[in-house]
This record gives C-alpha cells, sequence and structure tokens, in this order.
C-alpha cells in the first residue's frame, strides 16, 4: 500500500525562481495590465481625481464598483491584487456624495452663500470658504455665486488675528440663502446662548441647505441642526462633538457632505468643499481650475481623513508605536492597560516599554497618563463641565486622584485653570 506523505509547508522559490518571476512579470503581464488600466484610467481621471503615475515606476487605474472592485497596482514591476477600492484614507470611489449632490440642484444661479462669523474665527477657514468661490466667478467670466457675512450681533466680527471684517447683515438676520455657513474657531462657546442658538435655527430655516466650518460643527450642534446627520469638524475637538451630541455621526473625514449639511475641519479643508460645490454645479474642468489658480495640488474627496497623522505630531516612524499611541487616544475615557495596548500593537509588554523609551524617552503609562491630562487641560479651558465631569471623561472614577494627577502634570490644581478662564 502507497504510504501517504505528511502535507508539508509550501516550499518558497528560490532567490532566483522570485527574480525569474519578477522578469516574467515585467516582461509579459505588467504590459497587458497597462493595456487594460489606460480606458479607464482616462475614462476616470476628470472624474474622482486621479492622478496617473505612468512614469516607469509605478501605474494605478481605479474602476467603479460596476466595473471591477478591483485596485490593479504595478509598482517596480510587481504585482499585487486588492479586493477592494473602499479605503477610508483616501476615499477614490466615485460614488462619494461629492459628485451626487441633489441639494445643489435646488441652488439658485447665481448661488448666493451666507456666512455666519463668530468672534474670534479664524482668517484662513473664511478665506478658503470665499476665495474659490470668486475665482470660480473670474476664470468663467460669469456671476455664478455671491457671498454675503453675517455677524452674530450687531458688531463687526474681529478674527483670531484682530482683522475686522465688514458684515452686510447683523443679529443673524440674513435674507434667503443656498447655503449657510457657520464659522466659529476660538472664544466661542461662551456666546452659545439658547437665544442666540434659537435665532441661528431660524436662519437655518431660511437657506436651502447649512454647514460649519472648524468648530462651527459644534455650534450647528449646539442648536440640535446635525442632529441624525454625518458630520467632521475639527479634529482637536470631535471626541468632545460626539460625547456632547451622541445623535450625531461624528467623522474623521477633511469634510462630510450629508444630503443637506455640509462641514469641513477648517483652514484648506474649506477650500476643498467648496471645490466640491464647484465641480457638482459647473463640472470638473472649473473646479480644476480654481484648484490650480490656488496651486492647491490635490483636490481631496469625501472620505480622506484629517491630516493628523500621529507619526507627524510626535515625531514617530516605527508603524507599531503609532498603532499604540492611536490606542491610547481611542481610550481616554476608558484606559486601557499596557498589556493590552501591547497586544494590540503586536509587541510585548517588555518590547513596548522598549520601544517607547528608545522613540519618546518616557515609559507608556507616563506617556499615557500625560495623554489624558492634556485631554482633561483642553476640556477644562474650551467648556464649562464640572470638574467631576471631566475627570470621568478623561478616565478617573476619583476627582481627588484626578486632581492629584492635573497636580503633578501641570503643577496646578484643575479649579485654578477654571478661575483663570473666569477672568
Amino acid at each position: 500500500m502507497r504510504r501517504l506523505r505528511p502535507p508539508s509547508r509550501r516550499r518558497l522559490p528560490s532567490v532566483m525562481g522570485r527574480l525569474h518571476i519578477q522578469a516574467w512579470i515585467a516582461l509579459w503581464v505588467e504590459p497587458i495590465i497597462r493595456r487594460r488600466c489606460r480606458p479607464l484610467e482616462k475614462k476616470w481621471e476628470g472624474v474622482n481625481g486621479f492622478e496617473s503615475l505612468a512614469n516607469g515606476r509605478a501605474t494605478a487605474a481605479v474602476a467603479p464598483p460596476a466595473i471591477g472592485r478591483k485596485l490593479c497596482v504595478v509598482r517596480h514591476a510587481r504585482l499585487r491584487w486588492r479586493s477592494s477600492i473602499s479605503i477610508q484614507t483616501s476615499s477614490m470611489d466615485i460614488s462619494q456624495p461629492a459628485l451626487q449632490l441633489p441639494v445643489v440642484e435646488r441652488f439658485a444661479r447665481p448661488t448666493t452663500v451666507s456666512i455666519v462669523l463668530f468672534p474670534g474665527f479664524s482668517m484662513m477657514s473664511l478665506a478658503s470658504t470665499t476665495e474659490p468661490l470668486r475665482a470660480a466667478n473670474l476664470l468663467s467670466g460669469c456671476d455664478f455665486y455671491r457671498w454675503r457675512i453675517v455677524s452674530t450681533d450687531g458688531a463687526d466680527p474681529v478674527s483670531s488675528s484682530g482683522f475686522q471684517i465688514k458684515a452686510g447683515h447683523n443679529d443673524l438676520a440674513p435674507p434667503e440663502s443656498d447655503l449657510l455657513l457657520v464659522i466659529a474657531s476660538l472664544d466661542f462657546d461662551r456666546l452659545m446662548q439658547p437665544r442666540l442658538l434659537d435665532r441661528l435655527s431660524a436662519a437655518a430655516a431660511c437657506a436651502k441647505a447649512i454647514g460649519a466650518v472648524s468648530h462651527g460643527s459644534l455650534v450647528l450642534a449646539g442648536a440640535g441642526l446635525l442632529d441624525g446627520y454625518r458630520c467632521t469638524g475639527h479634529w482637536d475637538r470631535l471626541r468632545e462633538l460626539q460625547e456632547r451630541h451622541p445623535l450625531l455621526a461624528v467623522t474623521r473625514e477633511v469634510y462630510c457632505l450629508d444630503r443637506d449639511r455640509w462641514t469641513c475641519g477648517g483652514g484648506a479643508a474649506a477650500m476643498d468643499m467648496m471645490l466640491a460645490l464647484i465641480r457638482a454645479q459647473h463640472g470638473q474642468a472649473l473646479a480644476m481650475k480654481v484648484a490650480n489658480n490656488f496651486i492647491h495640488g490635490r483636490v481631496r474627496l469625501p472620505g480622506e481623513m484629517q491630516p493628523m497623522e500621529i507619526r507627524w505630531r510626535y515625531g514617530v516612524k516605527d508603524r507599531r508605536l503609532v498603532t499604540a499611541i492611536g490606542c491610547m487616544e481611542q481610550s481616554i475615557k476608558s484606559p486601557l492597560r499596557v498589556s493590552q495596548i501591547a497586544t494590540v500593537a503586536g509587541l510585548s509588554v517588555r518590547q513596548l516599554q522598549r520601544l517607547f523609551l528608545t522613540e519618546l524617552t518616557q515609559s507608556p503609562d507616563h506617556f499615557y497618563i500625560e495623554m489624558r491630562m492634556r485631554a482633561a487641560n483642553d476640556m477644562l479651558e474650551q467648556t464649562d463641565d464640572p470638574v467631576g465631569l471631566v475627570a470621568a471623561q478623561c478616565g478617573f472614577s476619583s476627582p481627588s486622584h484626578f486632581a492629584r494627577a492635573f497636580h503633578a502634570t501641570f503643577g496646578h490644581r484643575p479649579s485654578d485653570v477654571r478661575r483663570a478662564k473666569a477672568r
């Protein structure tokens, strides 16, 4: 009887075998892929912002789900297949709402945009909102857009850098508009009183769509105008936005277009959002002309995440350390043990400790507690929540324990922060 051999591990090809496979791919497979991908590349290049890298080193083509859900990447004569193109960090799916905006069909021509400025607003956010509209009018030779500045009170709003902007309408009383945008950046929480939020709701009722730039999402959420919608805002207060308003679906996208609610993270993200409006109303060609006019290299699409990469903020390179820090940031309210974080990062506890000491010159425990204390300090400065509630949101069950840890980190008590804010 024939003796059955036990199953053995699949052998990896030898060095010469791998070289032979790579040469075969380069000579036969790559030309075929290039020929088949080129029509798709040309067809979808103007639609989803796809940039060809056919320079002899890399070629990529993206097709919508109707044609195929494969992302073909040929890089350095190697072929890789990926089963899906629904990648959150760089959305290239043409089914994103930036290309299908039913609310835009109700906008008048010319389209009127009302911009509500809260005192302390960012000039960067204001310019990124209005300048694309001005450039669209200039480059097209048509009066496609009009905009008006609205203040929250009777005074002309002053920016965070000290520039005073002349408001055409005061006391949140603009006439009917197509799109109403709220821009808020610094020191606006004290203004969010019930009377102002009621007037904002009344002004929003006169607009066909409403939105927010930067921390304006917190203002709209406080008025109940984002309940049941997906939204985004500036990354440094997204956690607060989600915790204060559980009815919202908060995302970290650069900008989010959900039906008649348009929100963005502020800064340059406002330009991407306005370019989406121009693209939806007047086509990709005009949107690209506007982007090139401002040397805006790549137009970001809905679905792309805000550029708040951990490796940039902390200056770390090891991906395992990035994973560990990301796990800590997502677990401020319910802190994890170091052993749990190490498991998520694919390391042992000793390896994780050694990595933190090498890259950040401090232990994981000390880094984690400092991160939670910084989050607590931000809450104390930016909100009026009781100290006990701030302690709970940062993972402390005892206010006294929280106060001791806060004093050990900053050299003063949480109550001192509140008193300084009151002045």
